[in-house]
């Protein structure tokens, strides 16, 4: 059959092509989503709302799936190419995206960067300024976001030199938090951070949508059974799974996005954002340690139908 497997072919490796079969299927899902947010009607400019959100995510998807292999073109890598449209899918998403909250998710995601790659080689005290100034600037957009500073304890307690690093990282908070309230000074009469209006414009539709948050938090809960398992997996040879800084970074991201919705951290709307990224990522992690094609072919098969059905009947498409 010409259909057989084709989805885990084109996601076997990291490729152009997969990476633009997964931006046009991202880019597939937004319209959907915005589609049936508005009762199923077309309106003036839904492509462009699709596009922005689209435009957005494939840069964060670009960077998580190079966190680990560096690479274009390597076997394994690109199970988050698919597993983020997916994810998207299924995601509990309400009014709250805006142009402020895709900025601290790719700047989340550069400091996954950091934390995936090997410091047993040196420059740890150069990572340790870099994100310094990177969660100075999440933390400065938002005083909730300071408890990412936690993260980098994951690199310190591995150091022989931890006075030298932590120093680094201080340096790094310190030039930053400087430059940032020199700038906004500037720009507004105020030390204090206050975003552009523009910033803060969602660009989904502000309906309000009466649907459940179960199936984004039984996706969380798979999320948290993925990186647990991950974390003891033991496989042999080149299909042996490593669970390093970047994972164990993804995990505390996972685990903070929890309790921003526990305690509701979050400024505005967006209940869930802060959990995407992670929970697509650690699904996509479970989905590459599926040995046979046919249940990964079947599995995704089923997780789209039963996505849009889903998205459907949450936006009253089905019953009203």
């Amino acid at each position: 059959m010409i259909y057989k497997f084709m989805i885990t072919k084109i996601f076997k490796r990291l490729s152009i092509f997969s990476y633009i079969v997964s931006f046009f299927l991202t880019l597939a899902v937004n319209l959907f989503d915005l589609y049936s947010r508005n009762a199923a009607e077309i309106y003036p400019g839904l492509f462009q709302r699709a596009l922005t959100i689209s435009s957005g995510l494939i840069i964060i998807i670009v960077m998580v799936s190079l966190s680990a292999t560096k690479k274009i073109n390597t076997k394994f890598g690109a199970e988050h190419l698919l597993s983020f449209p997916v994810c998207l899918l299924l995601f509990y998403q309400d009014a709250g995206l805006n142009y402020q909250k895709i900025f601290l998710g790719i700047i989340l995601v550069i400091a996954l960067n950091i934390f995936s790659k090997d410091w047993s080689k040196g420059n740890s005290n150069k990572a340790l300024f870099s994100l310094g100034c990177l969660f100075t600037i999440t933390s400065f957009i938002n005083s909730y976001f300071s408890i990412f500073f936690i993260s980098t304890l994951l690199i310190i307690i591995r150091l022989n030199n931890k006075r030298s690093a932590i120093f680094s990282l201080l340096i790094g908070v310190f030039m930053t938090l400087q430059s940032l309230a020199i700038v906004t000074y500037l720009l507004t009469g105020k030390f204090l951070y206050a975003p552009p209006a523009k910033f803060l414009e969602s660009i989904p539709l502000n309906r309000i949508i009466n649907g459940t948050e179960l199936v984004w938090i039984i996706m969380v809960i798979l999320a948290f059974i993925s990186a647990f398992y991950l974390k003891r997996v033991k496989r042999r040879g080149s299909h042996f799974i490593r669970f390093e800084g970047g994972d164990n970074f993804m995990l505390f991201w996972l685990v903070t996005s929890v309790v921003f919705r526990i305690f509701n951290l979050y400024v505005g709307g967006g209940i869930w954002l802060l959990s995407f990224i992670p929970t697509a990522f650690f699904i996509g992690k479970a989905y590459k340690t599926i040995k046979k094609d046919a249940i990964k072919e079947v599995l995704v098969l089923l997780l789209v139908c039963f996505g849009i059905v889903f998205k459907l009947y949450e936006n009253g498409v089905f019953i009203n």
